[in-house]
């Protein structure tokens, strides 16, 4: 409502203006618009839904599933397994790539499975092996050294006597050996006991000495064991495994010298 004034009359009012407007129609137009913008936006999000839920498929589900295969691969140890290759992109190759690797390592691992199981079955013939031979070596070992008791007893000369009980030392050495050989246990576990007994050092020399005597005259050589008065006669300790050291340091240096002198000398270390 507006009045209407004259301005001849002294701003008068001679009259008033009423306009009037129905806007029923411009608030149903709104709200068509409104409507109409909230549905192609639902419309867009679908459509953008649709859109990466086939991306995930094309891009993200391959790898999903080369997760998944690489977790079953760890937990179960089955490298059989493989995954399906669906395209020729990036993630295909990788795939390619993964199925790849997987057929080397179940290549290997079943060339190791083989090996172990190889490897088992030498180590049961092994045993079965020294099982086998412990019985045929020890008996005729056991025979020997039972023969040299009852030899012992029988008359003999001094000389007799002193190269008998030599052969019987150095059988008792040579069963000692074979028992460490054939023993299983011992050679599965890399262990070898040493014995702590009184032994006289005098002795096991002298055997040495005894035992080289026929090689030393057949190669003509000088052999010479010395033992310094400061070392003591007796010990305490495993004189089996001493005297199979001596012999095979002698043995060595008979084996590789072929003229000239060869010395064993004993002593105290400072």
């Amino acid at each position: 409502l507006k009045p209407i004034v004259d301005e001849n009359e002294g701003n008068n009012i001679i009259g008033y203006l009423l306009i009037s407007r129905n806007l029923k129609d411009y608030t149903k137009q709104f709200n068509n618009i409104i409507f109409t913008n909230l549905l192609i936006t639902f419309l867009l999000l679908l459509f953008a839904f649709i859109i990466a839920s086939q991306m995930q498929k094309i891009i993200s589900q391959p790898i999903l599933n080369l997760s998944a295969v690489v977790k079953k691969i760890s937990e179960n140890k089955d490298f059989s397994l493989r995954i399906e290759q669906r395209g020729n992109d990036e993630v295909g190759h990788l795939i390619d790539g993964f199925n790849e690797m997987l057929d080397i390592i179940e290549k290997q691992n079943n060339e190791l499975i083989s090996s172990k199981d190889e490897a088992l079955r030498l180590a049961q013939a092994k045993q079965q092996f020294l099982a086998n031979m412990s019985h045929e070596i020890r008996t005729p070992m056991n025979a020997i050294i039972g023969m040299i008791n009852l030899l012992i007893n029988t008359p003999l000369n001094e000389e007799q006597k002193e190269y008998l009980n030599h052969i019987h030392l150095s059988a008792n050495n040579l069963l000692v050996i074979l028992n460490d050989i054939l023993d299983i246990s011992k050679i599965e576990s890399g262990k070898i006991i040493f014995e702590k007994n009184r032994f006289n050092l005098n002795d096991t020399l002298d055997n040495i000495k005894k035992l080289f005597e026929p090689v030393k005259l057949e190669k003509k050589l000088n052999f010479f064991l010395e033992k310094k008065s400061d070392v003591p006669s007796f010990w305490i300790g495993d004189q089996v495994r001493l005297n199979q050291i001596l012999i095979n340091l002698v043995g060595n240096a008979f084996k590789f010298t072929h003229q000239g002198t060869i010395k064993l000398e004993v002593s105290s270390l400072p």
